[in-house]
């Protein structure tokens, strides 16, 4: 639970914004009341829960995104509780999108040089592709990506129309 509270305050600090989230249950509440019972969960959900670093980023028409980055073995349990989540952070960021993203890590191609450095294959998962579409996938999460089309254009860039 430290850990949560730090990388919140540390939210703060980046952003420089408030942010409070009470995870305490109040003491008159029985714990057959709904909003106990929704204080109850959230507490128990965010105390296993980390975050690694949290940014502000601007998105096309002058929108501003909140990236939070969670370790890779803990998005399965902010998944559990993604969408009340980012509807309680959104409300506090009042016009913000809030997004959560596994912090994944992109190893470099193995080269001549670099082979007597890297003993092991490079993992599927630690890919360039694979990481970008984990992204993606994380992007969207309610929702499932059931198909992509990649138009290549003459100069190079590249179309990725997700559906």
């Amino acid at each position: 639970m430290a850990q949560w509270l730090r990388a919140l305050a540390a939210l703060e600090d980046n952003l420089g914004l408030v942010l409070s989230i009470h995870m305490a249950v109040p003491r008159n509440l029985m714990p057959s009341s709904g909003t106990a019972c929704k204080w109850y969960t959230y507490k128990h959900a965010l105390l296993e829960l980390n975050i690694t670093a949290a940014k502000e980023t601007e998105v096309g028409g002058g929108r501003k995104t909140i990236i939070i980055f969670v370790p890779v073995p803990r998005l399965k349990s902010f998944q559990k509780i993604q969408v009340q989540l980012v509807r309680e952070l959104e409300k506090k960021f009042s016009g913000k999108h809030v997004v959560f993203i596994a912090q994944r890590r992109i190893l470099p191609k193995p080269t001549r040089k670099s082979r007597t450095k890297n003993k092991q294959k490079r993992p599927r998962s630690r890919m360039v592709t694979t990481v970008h579409d984990a992204i993606l996938e994380d992007l969207v999460f309610p929702s499932e990506i059931v198909g992509k089309r990649i138009r290549v254009k003459l100069d190079g860039s590249r179309l990725i129309k997700v559906h």
